[in-house]
């Protein structure tokens, strides 16, 4: 997605594998606090191409804040249609 230079934070976010969720997830949270929402979505994205498909269960409510804040709210809004496929919650 494409997004302003200001929303990338100056570090790679960390990508999710089957056992790295909840870090994934905790580095989110700290670029939506720095301001850096699409480092966020970066990171979230990556985590669920890369990580179990639970995954998105834990991630949907970061993953559209952070369309919601690049200002993509109909991008957030789509995250529903997938939350059909992907809503176990798992220990990731």
């Amino acid at each position: 997605m494409l997004a302003p230079a200001a929303a990338y934070a100056g570090w790679k976010p960390s990508v999710a594998d089957a056992h790295q969720g909840r870090r994934a997830l905790d580095d989110a949270e700290r670029s939506f606090d720095a301001g850096y929402p699409a480092t966020a979505l970066l990171g979230l994205k990556d985590s669920f191409v890369n990580g179990p498909s639970c995954f998105f269960a834990h991630a949907k409510l970061l993953w559209a804040r952070a369309y919601r804040d690049l200002g993509r709210p109909a991008y957030a809004e789509r995250l529903e249609l997938m939350a059909a496929t992907y809503q176990d919650p798992c220990d990731c």
